[in-house]
């Protein structure tokens, strides 16, 4: 609808207009009812969205959305609790999605009612591991507590339910990695570039892996392939610099280094690299002292 595409541009009174053309064409038709009702709320104007609630109830009883308009009524009037009733009922309405639940968490959690919040985002997830969501809000939960346990199992399990998601495969590995499980994290790279091989940082991150694992000719290997996809990307050769140091080969990490600099002159990983390529071109111009023969000997060294 033409009003949605105004209200997301904060523009109300444009957007009622088109719910209002909408409902003179149709005055039943619950997605305009809904739109009016819940811009109105949003904009403080609860005895206008009134009427659109009732005549949405009349049309469809069961609908979600009234009772989300209601609720964000009622929050507005300071009554946490109507709200999340509302909320609640919302979600009975519509069992299946976890956004009700969700809000109602975010809601409660903002009151300092964590235990109560923490029960409703914990139903909305098992709801639906995949929606970003109930798992957006445990995520930044358990990061804000320092809780990387429950982080990791909510990352696995949301990877479990949905396979076909590389953005969860990789979310997970990298959580793995910072526990330092990297064999499990390979697994879940390997689940993540099955569904988007062409996935650069995918690539990198499996090097990283299999680097903490001395597997370096591997890794250079996994690079190598993110080269050939993108190589003008600083990252990727950044990453072959340092893999080529591991693996001793000096002379093409110092010119890969030099590239890297053309590329990003600044920044933490330049300075690293300048420094590695100054210490390693100091160390190769060094002198190496010559042992003397017998015959160059000092009466005193014999």
């Amino acid at each position: 609808m033409l009003g949605n595409v105004r209200r997301n541009a904060e523009e109300p009174e444009d957007a009622l207009a088109e719910y209002r053309a909408a409902l003179d064409i149709d005055p039943r038709f619950p997605p305009a009812l809904a739109n009016m009702a819940s811009t109105l709320a949003e904009n403080d104007r609860f005895e206008e969205a009134e009427p659109y609630l009732v005549r949405l109830a009349a049309v469809d009883p069961e609908s979600p959305l009234e009772a989300e308009v209601r609720s964000v009524i009622a929050r507005a009037r300071g009554d946490i609790e109507g709200a999340r009733d509302f909320l609640l009922l919302a979600s009975d309405r519509d069992p299946l999605n976890a956004r009700y639940k969700t809000k109602a968490a975010f809601m409660l959690l903002s009151e300092d009612r964590t235990d109560e919040a923490l029960e409703l985002a914990l139903a909305a997830f098992a709801l639906s591991p995949s929606d970003p969501l109930p798992l957006g809000f445990l995520a930044g939960y358990y990061a804000g507590q320092g809780d990387f346990v429950a982080l990791e199992k909510l990352y696995r399990d949301a990877a479990e339910f949905a396979p076909e998601n590389d953005t969860f495969q990789a979310q997970h590995a990298n959580l793995l990695m910072i526990n330092g499980n990297y064999e499990a994290a390979l697994a879940r790279l390997d689940q993540a570039l099955l569904v988007n091989e062409g996935n650069v940082d995918y690539r990198l991150s499996r090097a990283d892996a299999l680097t903490a694992l001395g597997r370096h000719e591997d890794a250079l290997i996994d690079i190598d392939l993110a080269a050939q996809r993108d190589p003008s990307n600083p990252k990727v050769v950044y990453a072959r610099a340092r893999s080529l140091d591991s693996l001793g080969r000096k002379a093409e990490a110092i010119a890969t280094y030099e590239q890297f600099l053309v590329m990003q002159p600044e920044g933490p990983e330049a300075e690293l690299a300048n420094a590695f390529v100054r210490f390693a071109k100091a160390s190769a111009a060094e002198p190496v002292a010559a042992i003397p023969t017998p015959s160059e000997k000092t009466p005193t060294e014999e």
